[in-house]
């Protein structure tokens, strides 16, 4: 029987995990919560030219936001800040986009399109973080279902007859 680590690293990218263990994972996290929000929408995905429009809006959200040098490489997370909101999505986009980190895919069509998909792994660990974050009401876009915590007045009585 192979560990669950083997099997894990087989299926999915290692950065995945990077992602949500970073400095900037707050960002990151609710950029890609827009993002895969949006795309469960299309079948097809969104345009390149949307998934930046979302990412502009997150960042927005999170003015402090600076990339190391580790996420994008010295010469990128150096003059992040001066960039146009725009240029600063793309860095981002493309960030989440790199072969190594995997959680979305940009993909060139033959009309030269640029379409961006969500990960399907990445898809279901944002569900599940979704799920640990509103133990509630979590919310399933994936499976289109809401958990409900069993109540107790449905519990079996211990009570005898």
């Amino acid at each position: 029987m192979n560990s669950l680590a083997i099997e894990l690293f087989r299926e999915v990218r290692p950065g995945l995990f990077r992602v949500l263990a970073c400095r900037n994972a707050r960002t990151y996290v609710d950029v890609l919560d827009a993002l895969e929000l949006e795309s469960t929408q299309r079948q097809e995905g969104m345009s390149r030219e949307e998934a930046l429009a979302i990412v502009v809006d997150v960042l927005e959200q999170h003015p402090d936001f600076l990339p190391d040098s580790e996420e994008m490489g010295p010469e990128e997370a150096g003059d992040f800040v001066t960039l146009p909101p725009k240029e600063r999505a793309r860095r981002v986009l493309d960030y989440l986009a790199r072969k190594d980190v995997g959680w979305v895919e940009d993909v060139q069509l033959p009309d030269w399109q640029r379409r961006v998909r969500f990960d399907a792994h990445g898809a279901i660990l944002l569900d599940a973080l979704r799920r640990i974050a509103r133990p509630d009401a979590a919310v399933s876009p994936i499976r289109s279902w809401a958990y409900v915590p069993p109540s107790p007045m449905w519990m079996p009585s211990t009570k005898s007859l």
